[in-house]
């Protein structure tokens, strides 16, 4: 008993001299998306991959309102990493509306992970054939803070007329 007194002493005396370092892991945060979209499920499986494979790391996936948000939290340094759809990072990095006021400059690719399409759906019945048809429709995108209305307004744009001659009402989802 004494003996063992004395060990732990002079281990206790070593490690006041030379120092302990705690043996945690390294935290890190990546935002992903709301928990119904692919954002989510695939930040999920990044961050369990990094938190089995790389030793003394620790990741876990936040759901958050997506790109834009994530942005946004990247920029205040709320988050170690995001996921972004690519033409809104560039639109952050840009300062393109909503980031003409305050552009993410912090902001550096990692991965391309896949390619995200963009798409307009109609009924079947609806007559609407090609692109141009939309012209003078009625039709919905989302308001204007989200990605989607600036991507419909590029796709439009495209096309030669405006977005405004498709009569577009506001909604929160698409």
């Amino acid at each position: 008993m004494r003996r063992g007194m004395v060990y732990l002493a002079i281990l206790v005396a070593i490690s006041l001299a030379f120092g302990v370092r705690v043996l945690a892991a390294e935290q890190f945060s990546i935002a992903t998306g709301g928990t119904a979209g692919t954002y989510y499920p695939i930040g999920s499986a990044i961050a369990s991959v990094v938190s089995k494979y790389v030793p003394g790391v620790k990741m876990n996936a936040e759901a958050t309102g997506a790109s834009v948000a994530n942005l946004r939290m990247l920029k205040a340094k709320k988050v170690d990493f995001i996921m972004a759809a690519s033409n809104t990072a560039y639109g952050a990095y840009s300062g393109e509306p909503p980031f003409d006021k305050d552009p993410v400059k912090n902001l550096r690719g990692i991965a391309a992970l896949y390619p995200e399409v963009f798409q307009f759906v109609v009924r079947k019945d609806s007559g609407i054939k090609s692109f141009y048809d939309l012209e003078g429709e009625e039709g919905s995108c989302r308001s204007s803070g989200k990605w989607d209305r600036k991507n419909s307004q590029a796709c439009f744009s495209c096309a030669w007329f405006d977005l405004w001659r498709y009569k577009a009402s506001i909604s929160q989802f698409c």
